[in-house]
C-alpha cells in the first residue's frame, strides 16, 4: 500500500517514494482487470444481499468471459526477468540528487526578491 505523507510533511523520503511507485506499477494491472469487471451491467451497480452467496459463482462466469473474448492485459515478454531486476535495484536506490544537495548546502528554500 502507497504511503501517505504525516502531518507537515511536504514530501515522501525517498524510501517511501520508491515503494509507492513499486506498488503503483504493480496495481495497475488489478485495477484494469476490476475496471473490466464492472463493464458488466450486474458489477456497475449495488449487488443485493440475496444476491451474495451467488457473487463467486457470477464472478468466476465473467473471468472465463473475459479470458476468452478479451485481449491479455500483459503479455510476457523474453526480459521481464530483467525488468523486475532492474524494478528491485531501482527500489533500493538512494536519490542522489539529494545527497549532493544536502552535502553542499543547496538543499535550502529561498526567497526571490
Amino acid at each position: 500500500m502507497p504511503s501517505f505523507l504525516g502531518p507537515k510533511q511536504n514530501q515522501s523520503d525517498v524510501q517511501d517514494a520508491n515503494n509507492s511507485r513499486f506498488v503503483t506499477i504493480l496495481r495497475w494491472v488489478v485495477e484494469s482487470v476490476n475496471a473490466r469487471i464492472k463493464r458488466f451491467k450486474s458489477f456497475n451497480q449495488v449487488i443485493p444481499n440475496s444476491l451474495l452467496p451467488y457473487v463467486q459463482d457470477f464472478i468466476y462466469i465473467v473471468a472465463a468471459l473475459l479470458n476468452c473474448f478479451h485481449v491479455s492485459m500483459v503479455t510476457p515478454s523474453p526480459n521481464d526477468d530483467e525488468t523486475v531486476r532492474r524494478m528491485n535495484s531501482l527500489r533500493t536506490q538512494n536519490n542522489t540528487l539529494q545527497i549532493f544537495l544536502t552535502n553542499y548546502n543547496l538543499a535550502r528554500n529561498s526567497i526571490w526578491n
